[in-house]
């Protein structure tokens, strides 16, 4: 999950409520420390990472976190999704 806003943060109710899986397998990456303000789903074992996601950066960051297979919702409100599928096509 990229971004971490109020959008985001609206959406992690709905996400656990509608898909069946394991919270040890999203984690979010966000640029500002919001780890109080998503502190049940920490304790459930989502992972938080804060880190700036950048042009120059997306690439190494993405393929430590996103595998074949994986899903990228993009919530952020800075990253243009275009160069995301970029990334996913290699």
């Amino acid at each position: 999950l990229l971004g971490c806003g109020a959008v985001a943060r609206a959406s992690l109710p709905l996400l656990f409520q509608l898909v069946d899986f394991d919270p040890k397998k999203l984690t979010i990456i966000d640029f500002v420390d919001v780890k109080d303000k998503i502190a049940a789903y920490l304790q459930m074992g989502v992972n938080f990472v804060k880190e700036t996601i950048t042009p120059e950066n997306y690439q190494k960051l993405l393929s430590r976190y996103v595998h074949q297979g994986d899903l990228i919702l993009d919530l952020s409100w800075n990253i243009d999704t275009c160069d995301f599928l970029q990334f996913c096509h290699q």
